[in-house]
């Protein structure tokens, strides 16, 4: 009788227990802003890793205060893809096992060309390639 009370006793305190729930492990993932820089020719990358390199490459127009609010440059950084192309263009990510982020440019079948500039945050300890 006193072994039974003493388990009963132990199992509510065991699930009171707060237990902090696990930190969500960070993908890669695009960043959706009007007015960022897009390329005049061939595909570029440019890794950002803070304000300051933020701001070089879009001075404080309105897509900088907003791209602030969704990035937290203690976890995470940047990489601003330029280029022109055909309108119909796409840039794919993948986050490879390993946490590795590859991206792959899609080419658009259309003949007219465009201007592009897409903006992705990236895990802080993954590195990042181009798919060939």
């Amino acid at each position: 009788m006193r072994l039974a009370l003493l388990v009963l006793l132990c199992v509510p305190a065991a699930a009171d227990d707060d237990v902090e729930p696990k930190p969500k492990k960070l993908a890669a993932r695009e960043i959706k802003v009007d007015g960022l820089p897009a390329g005049s020719g061939a595909l570029m990358a440019n890794k950002i890793t803070g304000k300051t390199q933020l701001e070089f490459f879009l001075g404080k127009k309105d897509p900088f205060e907003k791209i602030l609010e969704q990035v937290d440059f203690k976890k995470e950084y940047l990489v601003l893809i330029r280029w022109s192309g055909s309108g119909q263009d796409k840039i794919e990510t993948k986050q490879e096992k390993d946490g590795s982020v590859t991206f792959t440019h899609v080419r658009g079948k259309t003949k007219d060309k465009k201007q592009h500039g897409r903006l992705f945050a990236v895990p802080l300890k993954a590195q990042f390639g181009f798919a060939r």
